[in-house]
């Protein structure tokens, strides 16, 4: 044979040979999965179900190849609705109300504040999943405290000069609502002269750049890039205000007589949550996820994940619904938290639910699923739903960062004693279940303070009760709410930290001056950023 001609025939071998490596490579784990699933056996088709939603990375797992296979199997197929060009959730609960989609993937704040328009046209079935950071508050730290040398709090936001770009009705604007009604922002309310509206997360970071605005509210992925401006830092996030950025599917109300193709939907949602779970799928989930998100590289793909929890099929039985435990539903007590929230910042004007869960909850699937050996399986941000603590010494508590001052409802005692009224007692409730919801993942200092005294002997009965009313409120929170008690500490602090006077007059001086203080901390520093 031709020497010329036996050599171009080993190089056409080679290149066909490598051409068909990387085709297989590229194919093989999705024609596997198929091949391995399906068999030779056409599944007849019974439907296609509809889903509203938008581009938001907690809605990925219904996109991906894996959830459309396994829909398939069990018969249906699947659609998605968008909103259009921008995201409208006004837009989005109307084509439900009209019946354009079976299932609307929404926050259920957002949910609230709209669907109450439509007359809640859905229910919620399950927790789909939570923001752990994905929404955060961004500022120049230098902007914040000037050259103070430490990390910066919540309550440095207290400052009515700022200028902060927030995208209005959205998630992170909800996120920023939060943050001025659990902290002791007091400049920040009943005024929006700091406020400067945007057209959504990617504008708001354009503005931030251009030092338009010193602090910026985002979502992600612009929370990654912000975190990369010299002398940025994250203020807070939705990691640190938990329970209040949760998504979820509402499913519509037509949809709850159709129990076969309900069941498959959420069947299909929990056994593809199990199957990303595995060690062993990781690559393959990385690769789908990469397919049906914006994110163009996987190392921002990666932090993105570590920023969103999905709640797996055991989360949503024992914790948020409580089917099979004795424990009050946790998606009620975020409800409340969330409506609170929005009444106490004026962007609702009263409970649009009246306190009557039933038109927007149902636990019918919940209750089908939640027997035996159901699937399990989560991915996402690394989150216990019940945090565990263990006990510091007094050194240890003084070396915990400082996440900021929580306002909370006063907390009364009688003229003279440690003895909380009964009216204090209904507010340590409220209290309570900030602590638990919202901020369960914190360390609790109780700070008791008392009004000025003048002389030696009246300061060291003033420390002593500080420190018993301290105590009090520990004690209260430990016995009645189940606060852990490695998890709160109590300190007198007397007179040593009075309040500025301004222009109070004598009684009501004193009266802000008698106080008890909540202080959260982490135990390990978290934060991203320079400065």
């Amino acid at each position: 044979m031709n020497v010329k001609l036996l050599a171009g025939l080993v190089i056409f071998l080679a290149v066909f040979v490598g051409l068909a490596f990387w085709a297989t490579a590229l194919f093989r784990e999705d024609f596997e999965q198929n091949r391995a699933r399906r068999g030779s056996a056409a599944v007849a088709i019974k439907g296609t179900l509809r889903q509203c939603d938008d581009n938001y990375f907690g809605y990925v797992i219904e996109h991906t190849i894996e959830f459309r296979n396994r829909l398939q199997d069990r018969g249906y197929g699947i659609e998605f609705v968008s909103d259009g060009k921008e995201i409208d959730y006004d837009v989005r609960n109307r084509a439900f109300r009209d019946g354009k989609c079976d299932v609307m993937m929404i926050p259920i704040i957002t949910y609230v504040f709209h669907g109450r328009n439509y007359g809640f046209p859905g229910v919620i079935p399950v927790v789909g999943t939570e923001s752990f950071g994905a929404d955060a508050v961004l500022a120049y730290k230098e902007d914040l405290i000037g050259s103070e040398n430490r990390d910066v709090t919540v309550n440095d936001l207290n400052n009515p000069s700022l200028r902060i770009c927030v995208t209005p009705k959205s998630p992170s604007s909800f996120l920023l609502d939060t943050g001025i009604s659990n902290f002791a922002l007091s400049a920040l309310r009943g005024n929006s002269s700091w406020k400067i509206e945007t057209n959504g997360s990617t504008d708001a970071l354009e503005r931030f750049k251009n030092k338009q605005c010193n602090v910026a509210v985002l979502w992600e992925p612009d929370v990654s890039k912000g975190l990369e401006l010299a002398g940025v830092v994250e203020v807070y996030g939705s990691d640190e205000i938990a329970g209040m950025i949760i998504d979820v599917p509402v499913v519509h109300k037509n949809l709850l007589g159709d129990q076969e193709k309900l069941d498959a939907y959420f069947a299909t949602h929990f056994e593809t949550l199990q199957f990303y779970s595995n060690p062993k799928n990781e690559k393959l989930m990385i690769d789908h996820f990469k397919r049906v998100s914006d994110f163009k590289s996987e190392d921002a793909l990666r932090k993105a994940l570590k920023r969103i929890k999905w709640y797996d099929l055991q989360d949503n039985c024992n914790e948020w619904f409580a089917v099979t435990s004795n424990k009050r539903d946790r998606i009620r007590e975020a409800i409340d938290l969330m409506i609170d929230v929005s009444i106490d910042v004026g962007e609702l004007p009263e409970d649009p639910l009246h306190g009557d869960y039933l038109p927007i909850i149902n636990k019918d699937v919940l209750k089908r699923f939640c027997t035996g050996n159901y699937v399990q399986g989560s991915i996402g941000a690394d989150v216990l739903l019940g945090h565990m603590f263990t006990a510091l010494t007094p050194e240890q508590w003084e070396t915990l960062q400082p996440v900021g001052e929580i306002d909370l409802a006063s907390i009364t005692f009688r003229p003279g004693t440690a003895e909380i009224t009964l009216v204090g007692q209904e507010d340590a409730q409220k209290n309570a279940a900030k602590l638990h919801v919202n901020f369960g993942a914190f360390r609790v200092v109780v700070e008791g303070h008392t009004s000025q005294a003048f002389t030696q002997e009246a300061k060291a009965r003033n420390l002593q009760l500080s420190q018993e009313r301290a105590e009090a409120v520990r004690n209260h929170f430990i016995e009645n709410y189940g606060v852990h008690p490695d998890r709160i500490r109590a300190i007198g602090k007397g007179d040593t930290e009075l309040p500025p006077r301004g222009n109070m007059g004598e009684l009501q001086y004193r009266n802000v001056s008698e106080r008890v203080e909540v202080n959260l901390y982490k135990d390990v520093p978290q934060r991203l950023g320079g400065g």
